[in-house]
């Protein structure tokens, strides 16, 4: 191969490439120009803080006077938009959908061993859970009433026996719920044979 085919060829290919490269600047010069030259093309963004658009699908914002495309990541903390109270929209109507949702709860109260066994039950029979519901007891060696905490949220509370005598069980409100008003009371006997039998009083 001479010399002049081997110039014609790589004349020929880097026609090829400015024709690529023009090609493709041609299709794409409003998004290059955009990007180039930001400022020029949105003047007041920066006094503004709006977006301005740069291009068919492009748009540039303005962050703490920066220049960004739209969608691009800010910094590393992904999750900084959960510490923005104004990103999402405000609640409505939440005290209207609190106040006819509420479960209306029911206390029960039995002994076990040496301990009262209260149980928090819902509308439908069963046990609510994932609560931590709250009790005041108060008993015939209690100077004052005691709050015991369902710290496991299973809706079940033991409650120490600490001597004879009729204990007073009642349940402290909690957000979410309607709490039963009445109170429980639990007879704790003592036979003549020495052993402890109990009985509820409604």
């Amino acid at each position: 191969m001479d010399s002049k085919t081997v110039r014609l060829a790589v004349v020929m290919a880097l026609t090829a490439v400015v024709l690529i490269v023009l090609a493709v600047y041609a299709v794409n010069a409003d998004r290059i120009k955009a990007r180039l030259s930001p400022r020029e093309e949105t003047p007041d963004a920066a006094d503004t803080g709006e977006s301005a658009d740069a291009g068919d699908d492009t748009y540039i914002q303005v962050v703490d006077g920066n220049f960004r495309a739209f969608g691009e990541q800010i910094g590393n903390q992904t999750k900084a938009f959960l510490y923005d109270e104004g990103f999402f929209d405000p609640m409505q109507d939440i005290a209207v959908i609190s106040d006819g949702d509420e479960e209306m709860l029911t206390l029960g109260a039995a002994v076990l061993g040496d301990s009262i066994h209260v149980t928090v039950t819902n509308p439908r029979g069963g046990i609510e859970t994932d609560t931590a519901f709250q009790v005041s007891v108060s008993g015939p060696t209690l100077s004052e009433e005691k709050t015991w905490t369902d710290t496991d949220r299973d809706g079940q509370i033991d409650v120490p026996i600490t001597g004879v005598g009729t204990y007073r069980i009642r349940m402290l409100e909690i957000s979410g719920y309607r709490t039963p008003s009445d109170t429980c009371f639990v007879k704790v006997e003592k036979p003549e044979n020495g052993l402890v039998s109990y009985m509820q009083v409604n």
